[in-house]
């Protein structure tokens, strides 16, 4: 009996250590983050699925992905129930395998009103107090000085920060925005650019950026296969860089190669 769970964990093992197999699927996750990763099915899926399809278009491994809550969806990954997640930060990464960078990550005010007027005596945070604002999700852990404020903010005014989430956390917090129930959105500028072009296309609003550029990448659980399968992206990434096909591809969501076509 040993003998034989023996010799079948060396089976497992040596065929979990082969290259994927031309028939292998790579399986991405995420959450609805559009424009880089929109619904599943949707006309436009998202730069980044369309990315990740073209860039691997001459492989043999085919390419699904789906739509999850960001905390489930990282969960899948590192309990091998997916191969990767799209848009992961390196901080939230430990353990995986990074890809270069595919993008990048910031959070801006958005607002149905005019912004104050930028001075060289104040910060942002002198005066997003004046704001009820809505959040996707709330850091456990502060890091960087508007999550810092973030953290103050509602330690001494609890219903100064409204915290939304789930698979549609974005959407939700747009409509919040219309609704009045919070003056001000703190999300990436391009999703909630896109939402509220979708949902709301007659309503002005006002964006301004607060937080440094945050570089994003796929992540993917570190295995023989799932390198392999990296490696035909990046040299498929390089080449849609290089013949303006990336340009395009990013044209389609009113966006420009996040270097500026500059490459790496």
């Amino acid at each position: 009996m040993r003998l034989g769970v023996f010799t079948s964990l060396l089976v497992w093992l040596s065929l979990s250590s082969l290259p994927r197999a031309e028939t292998d699927t790579v399986k991405l996750v995420s959450d609805l983050y559009c424009p880089f990763v929109c619904a599943v099915g949707a006309p436009q899926e998202g730069y980044l699925v369309d990315l990740v399809r073209a860039a691997t278009a001459d492989a043999s491994t085919r390419v699904t992905y789906a739509v999850y809550p960001w905390e489930r969806a990282l969960v899948m990954v590192r309990q091998a129930q997916a191969d990767g997640i799209l848009a992961v930060s390196q901080r939230r990464s430990e353990g995986l395998l990074l890809s270069s960078v595919i993008g990048f990550d910031t959070v801006a005010i958005t607002s149905l009103e005019p912004l104050p007027a930028a001075s060289s005596t104040t910060t942002v945070f002198d005066w997003l107090d004046r704001y009820r604002l809505g959040v996707v999700t709330f850091p456990l852990a502060p890091a960087s000085a508007y999550e810092q404020y973030l953290a103050a903010r509602k330690t001494r005014e609890p219903g100064g920060v409204v915290t939304v989430a789930g698979e549609n956390a974005s959407a939700l917090l747009v409509r919040m925005l219309i609704a009045g129930r919070v003056s001000a959105a703190m999300e990436n500028p391009q999703v909630i650019k896109h939402l509220l072009h979708q949902e709301f296309p007659d309503v002005a609003f006002w964006q301004r950026v607060i937080t440094e550029p945050r570089p994003l990448y796929i992540g993917l659980r570190d295995t023989p296969a799932n390198r392999q399968w990296l490696a035909q992206f990046e040299a498929g990434l390089a080449r849609m860089r290089a013949d303006g096909r990336l340009a395009a591809l990013m044209a389609r969501y009113g966006l420009v190669d996040w270097y500026g076509g500059a490459g790496q």
